[in-house]
C-alpha cells in the first residue's frame, strides 16, 4: 500500500509538468540506447512528451551462477548458487533547467532473486566408531526474493538524448527502487536442519534493506526527429 501511495505521488508531481508543456508537439523524436549498471546490460526507447520532459521504456538484466567445494571440520560441503536480475522500466526525464540535468521518475518491474543449495559430499567421521553419511547429514535450501514486483523509483542524472548537437550522448543516473524488504525463505533436511532456525535472524538483517539502489551509464543514438 506504501508503494502504492508512493507511485501516485510521484504520477501527480509529473502531471503539472505534461499540462504545463501540452502545448509542445510530442512523440516526434525518437532514440535508442544502451546501458550498463547495477541491474546489468540493457536498452531503451527515448522520446519526447515536451521540451522539457522525456518518456523512457527499457529493458535490462544480469544473471550470475556459481558452484564449489569448502573444506570445513574435515567434512567437503559442496555449494550451488544462481542469482538474477530483470527490471522493466517506465519513467520520465524531467529537465528541469533545460539542460542534461533532469529528475527521473517512473514505476519498475523488478524482479530480483538468489537461490542456493548446499549440502555435504563426503562423511562426516564423529568418532571412531560411528560416521555420518552425506545422506543422514542432509542439506539446505535457500531463497531470497521481493515479495512486490512493481516499484516505484527516483532518481537524479545528466544526459538528453534528444537535445540539439550530436546525435550519440552520454548518460547516467542514480536513484532508488522503493523496493521493500526483501524475503528469505529456508528449507532444510537431515542433521543440518537446525541450521534453518538461523532464518529469523537473518531476515532481520534483510529488514533493514527497503530501498535498492540503482546506477546506469549509457550511450544513446538520435534516430530522427520531425
Amino acid at each position: 500500500m506504501k508503494k502504492t501511495r508512493l507511485t501516485i505521488i510521484a504520477v501527480l508531481l509529473i502531471l503539472p509538468f505534461i499540462k504545463t508543456n501540452a502545448q509542445e508537439k510530442a512523440f516526434n523524436k525518437y532514440a535508442i540506447g544502451f546501458t550498463s549498471g547495477t541491474r546489468g546490460l540493457g536498452g531503451e526507447i527515448i522520446t519526447n512528451l515536451s521540451k522539457t520532459l522525456n518518456l523512457r521504456a527499457s529493458y535490462s538484466g544480469y544473471r550470475h551462477t556459481e558452484s564449489g567445494e569448502n573444506i570445513e571440520n574435515d567434512v567437503t560441503i559442496g555449494y550451488d548458487a544462481e542469482g538474477s536480475i530483470e527490471a522493466l522500466s517506465l519513467v520520465v526525464d524531467y529537465h528541469l533547467f533545460k539542460n542534461s540535468f533532469k529528475l527521473i521518475g517512473g514505476i519498475v518491474n523488478h524482479k530480483f532473486e538468489v537461490n542456493a543449495y548446499t549440502a555435504p559430499t563426503s562423511p562426516f567421521k564423529f568418532s571412531d566408531t560411528k560416521t555420518f553419511l552425506p545422506e543422514e547429514l542432509g542439506s539446505i535450501t535457500a531463497q531470497v526474493s521481493y515479495p512486490n514486483k512493481w516499484m516505484p523509483y527516483l532518481g537524479l542524472g545528466f544526459g538528453n538524448s534528444l537535445s540539439e548537437g550530436k546525435k550519440v550522448k552520454l548518460n547516467a543516473s542514480l536513484g532508488v527502487l522503493f523496493s521493500g524488504s526483501p524475503e528469505l525463505e529456508m528449507q532444510g533436511s537431515g542433521l543440518i536442519l537446525p541450521t534453518i532456525n538461523q532464518v529469523i535472524d537473518i531476515q532481520e538483517g534483510l529488514d533493514e534493506f527497503g530501498f535498492f539502489p540503482i546506477l546506469n551509464i549509457g550511450v544513446t543514438f538520435l534516430l530522427f526527429k520531425e
